[in-house]
């Protein structure tokens, strides 16, 4: 299993690569990292949702605003504000067996990582997609088969949450492990795709590409 601070630094390298903005940024040293104060740091919280496996329109997913005074209870109407449309926005999907409250802190490191890389011209939305991945029966194989059955309403949640960004939103999306199983499930429905009764209602006529970096995908070889 590869640690928490490994992980992080891996995933920033992906990203730096996945996010074309971010390479042609100046450098920020390491450390102070700048002065990052037009950021925002997003959780979404789709665990409830997705252990109903029922199909919705929104009203089980969370939102959480990090502030100078913690993560402060959000709303969609205020994460998808047309205002923020050209603020590029980075999902995290992060891997199997990760709690609700590793999500915070490991969607955090991540973030902290990736600002030290960047410079501070360009605001970034980063956004910590949170699935319930939470080990929950005895023996990983079990656990696994468990996990696998909600990598697909998870990724309808994520494809729904995409979905109700600007059309001309700058989107990126970064997924470990069973996270990637996520990730190309909500990508193929946002795409117009169905995965047996998962489809969203109506497909969204993005303006912009949506791009994805898979860091260990748990996935089949002919799906990568």
């Amino acid at each position: 299993m590869i640690g928490i601070t490994t992980r992080t630094i891996v995933a920033t390298v992906l990203l730096l690569a996945a996010v074309p903005w971010i390479a042609s940024a100046s450098a920020a040293p390491c450390g102070g990292c700048g002065d990052r104060t037009a950021d925002q740091l997003w959780l979404v919280d789709a665990r409830s949702g997705c252990l109903s496996g029922k199909d919705y329109e929104g009203e089980n997913l969370r939102y959480y605003l990090h502030t100078d005074r913690g993560w402060k209870k959000s709303n969609a109407e205020i994460f998808n504000d047309p205002k923020f449309a050209l603020m590029p926005t980075v999902f995290w999907v992060h891997g199997d067996r990760v709690s609700g409250g590793e999500a915070y802190s490991i969607g955090k490191q991540v973030y902290q990582q990736l600002t030290c890389q960047i410079g501070n011209e360009q605001p970034l939305r980063f956004v910590i997609f949170s699935w319930p991945s939470t080990q929950q029966i005895a023996g990983p194989l079990k656990d696994a088969r468990l996990k696998f059955g909600f990598t697909t309403p998870a990724g309808y949640r994520l494809a729904y949450t995409i979905a109700q960004l600007p059309p001309e939103a700058p989107v990126s999306v970064i997924a470990y492990s069973y996270g990637a199983r996520v990730t190309t499930a909500g990508l193929h429905l946002l795409g117009g795709g169905e995965i047996g009764r998962w489809a969203l209602v109506q497909r969204p006529e993005r303006r912009a590409a949506v791009r994805a970096t898979l860091l260990a995908p748990a996935l089949e070889n002919g799906l990568i």
